[in-house]
């Protein structure tokens, strides 16, 4: 490509991106979607219950990966435990370190 052509090139991929959005507002669509898959399969086949099935696999493995990062970044199970309204022994049973 010409330099003028990258130039377009990286403008135009500059100018796709979309703006940040808040995590309240991620979590309010991904909500919407995941009502939108059980409905979805409430009409449906029995069979596509598997994606619910992997829908809240990967939400425990979001609960394990910010609970992690949360204590990396200094925060107690209490702490956490506080935010969830369970004790930090609830913390430590579901999400060992």
């Amino acid at each position: 490509m010409t330099t003028d052509r990258l130039r377009l090139a990286d403008n135009h991929r500059l100018s796709a991106r979309r703006p940040y959005r808040e995590t309240p507002d991620v979590v309010k669509a991904t909500r919407r979607l995941i009502l939108a898959v059980g409905k979805r399969v409430a009409v449906e086949d029995p069979d596509d219950l598997r994606f619910l099935s992997q829908l809240e696999h990967g939400l425990d493995q979001a609960w394990g990966l910010a609970v992690a990062g949360l204590r990396r970044s200094g925060y107690t199970d209490g702490q956490i435990g506080d935010q969830l309204g369970i004790t930090k022994q609830a913390v430590q049973k579901r999400w060992p370190r």
